[in-house]
């Protein structure tokens, strides 16, 4: 006869098949709400960043339009059609970036082999342009992807606009909106949009590829989240009376910016020994986007 301890154990302490299959997706289930819940409260933390940076670019425009009575040009060309910097460049010195400002030497184009090094990621102080929903700006040659484009209606060549020319309704008047994809480089001066074409439909329009709204400034500097879905009233009148758009040949703009030659830009260190004193010392050279000029940094 069979001790207590050779006993099987009762059938209510073995879980069931069934049991443990519930258990299971139980599991999963709530693993999976827990999941969604942190992606989404993720997405939200980084929806109010990207709003933030486009409420600190409103502010910087104002900011520069109090102390020289107008908005920054959308960029700045020459007669002979040379483009040399665009609105963002103006804005840094609102964006406690002055240090930065001070060096770039406005006088030669954003992308001259004396200059193009300072809007590369090691220099440039780029996350108020950045939307953090979208992977890392920085392309392969180190420029900077602005994420944020300016409306043509209020930036384009050599624009001298003020608040004056979009009143008097200020509040859907668009400034800056996020960019739905061909992200030119900051400092790249053909930075604005035709907000006429809507939201989220145009490559080189306006929109946010990982979003279904659009986060758009408007002149009165408050932030709107807008739908693909609104009246095209709307979009007129984030554009401004048709009498007023700039003349078509100051809203020609690039829509893509090529990539810089990687082995023209590459940094590299020379070495000196000094005959007497032994000592080494170095230098660093640095060849130039166009290949042809070796400078000293």
């Amino acid at each position: 006869m069979p001790t207590d301890n050779e006993l099987p154990p009762p059938a209510s302490r073995i879980p069931s098949p069934a049991v443990i299959g519930v258990c299971a997706v139980v599991v999963l289930l709530i693993f999976s709400l827990l999941a969604t819940a942190i992606l989404q409260a993720r997405e939200a933390a980084r929806r109010t960043h990207s709003r933030n940076n486009l409420k600190q670019i409103g502010l910087a425009l104002h900011n520069y339009h109090d102390t020289h009575n107008v908005f920054p040009p959308g960029g700045v060309f020459n007669e002979d059609g040379v483009a040399f910097h665009d609105w963002t460049t103006f804005l840094r010195p609102y964006l406690d970036a002055s240090p930065w400002y001070n060096t770039v030497d406005l006088d030669i184009p954003w992308d001259d082999p004396k200059a193009v090094d300072w809007f590369r990621a090691h220099h440039y102080p780029f996350e108020s342009f950045r939307n953090p929903s979208l992977p890392s700006p920085i392309r392969a040659d180190g420029l900077v992807r602005n994420h944020y484009a300016a409306s043509q209606s209020i930036f384009y060549r050599n624009s001298s606009m003020a608040t004056k020319d979009v009143r008097p309704n200020t509040s859907a008047r668009l400034m800056v909106a996020d960019s739905l994809d061909n992200f030119l480089p900051v400092g790249c001066p053909y930075g604005w949009r035709d907000a006429r074409r809507g939201l989220g439909e145009y490559s080189d329009g306006f929109g946010c590829r990982v979003r279904e709204v659009t986060q758009c400034l408007m002149a009165d500097g408050s932030v709107k989240v807008m739908s693909a879905g609104s009246d095209d009233r709307v979009f007129q009148e984030m554009a401004g009376p048709v009498d007023l758009q700039p003349d078509p040949e100051r809203v020609k703009r690039i829509t893509e910016y090529p990539l810089l030659d990687m082995r023209n830009i590459w940094k590299y260190e020379v070495y000196f020994v000094d005959a007497e004193s032994r000592k080494m010392s170095y230098r660093v050279r640095r060849i130039s986007p166009d290949g042809k000029t070796v400078l000293s940094r």
